[in-house]
């Protein structure tokens, strides 16, 4: 279940909407956009603690109020869609059960993705029944195309490498996104998949 304090959520506002990421000249090739020398503001799941996370509302509510960039993490279905949601499982937000990896886009888009959030220690779930549904990532692309993306890739059993780069590529956004993962595998898996990545446009971080 996701719930958040009244202080914790104030703290989130202010740490990643206002101080997320730095970007200058000076800064190392890989956690920046090439050309940016500006500050940047980036919505950690689209603004998670203030709205249900990784979720197309929360990332409409992030462009509506001006963010720079986006964050999410990405998965993979059975049938090799990708899928925004921080989890490897469908449990800890929706009303379902099981792994991404064992589900269908059809059956992940029947459940309701902001069935667990609340923000009063799970009093009220003011976002349960409005239709908010688990959005994949080409969703997000054509809906705000001209937008910077921060996505971190998971380490899953159906390779999630050649379906992630080829939509990138069919959308042209390699100048828009930073790939990152905390699996070393994962990290290995795309930069062998797109040799290229550590060239200008793509940009691989380890961090997590």
């Amino acid at each position: 279940m996701r719930s958040k304090p009244f202080k914790t959520t104030l703290a989130f506002i202010f740490l990643v909407f206002v101080i997320s990421v730095i970007v200058n000249p000076k800064a190392p090739s890989n956690l920046y956009y090439d050309g940016v020398t500006t500050p940047l503001v980036i919505a950690h799941q689209g603004g998670d603690g203030v709205w249900p996370g990784d979720t197309m509302f929360a990332f409409e509510q992030a462009v509506g109020i001006g963010v720079d960039v986006l964050e999410m993490d990405a998965h993979i279905t059975k049938d090799g869609e990708i899928v925004l949601m921080h989890d490897e499982t469908v449990d800890d937000t929706t009303d379902g059960t099981g792994l991404i990896e064992d589900l269908t886009l059809a059956e992940i888009k029947q459940l309701d993705a902001a069935y667990e959030w609340s923000i009063d220690d799970g009093k009220t779930f003011p976002y349960r029944g409005q239709g908010i549904q688990v959005p994949t990532l080409r969703e997000l692309f054509e809906k705000f195309p001209d937008m910077r993306y921060l996505i971190e890739i998971k380490l899953t059993k159906n390779p999630i490498d050649k379906p992630f780069c080829d939509l990138n590529r069919e959308h042209k956004s390699q100048d828009k996104v930073i790939v990152r993962s905390g699996h070393y595998q994962a990290r290995g898996s795309f930069r062998a998949r797109w040799p290229e990545s550590g060239s200008p446009g793509w940009r691989g971080d380890g961090n997590v």
